[in-house]
């Protein structure tokens, strides 16, 4: 750089220097609201996850209770003032993660390396008779509120 330019650069900063510092304070601030947004976000998710937690023990201790009442009179239903709860079940495909390889090396169709098996169609050749690798179709059983 010549003097001149410089000279010109100086001159440049120093006009505007004021606007530099007020621009530093603005972002010094946005970054503590960004930690303080970021700390939040932390504790709600915490937060979340407890009552995710408390929702999965009161649904354990539902299913519990209701399947010491399908034992004892043979109705998988209760119907309480203002809701009814049952144990309803369905059918879900499960995967031993050991026999993956195998099965996509067997039955590409089903299982592409990436990113994840198709369970719709595992089901559907499972339900046909076909022999699929570390799949079996097993009954799952969970409470219903109605």
């Amino acid at each position: 750089m010549t003097e001149d330019a410089d000279e010109r650069l100086a001159e440049y900063l120093e006009a505007h220097a004021d606007k530099l510092e007020a621009l530093w304070y603005v972002r010094r601030r946005l970054l503590t609201e960004l930690d303080h947004h970021t700390d939040a976000i932390k504790r709600r998710t915490a937060e979340r996850d407890r009552v995710k937690r408390a929702i999965e023990r009161v649904q354990a201790k539902a299913h519990e209770l209701l399947q010491a009442h399908e034992h004892l009179t043979g109705d998988s239903a209760y119907r309480g003032d203002g809701f009814r709860v049952r144990i309803g079940s369905s059918e879900r495909v499960e995967l031993d993660a050991d026999e993956m390889p195998r099965l996509a090396e067997c039955r590409p169709d089903l299982a592409p390396l990436v990113p994840k098996p198709n369970r719709k169609a595992i089901k559907a050749a499972l339900d046909a008779g076909d022999d699929v690798p570390g799949a079996r179709i097993a009954e799952h059983r969970h409470v219903r509120w109605s």
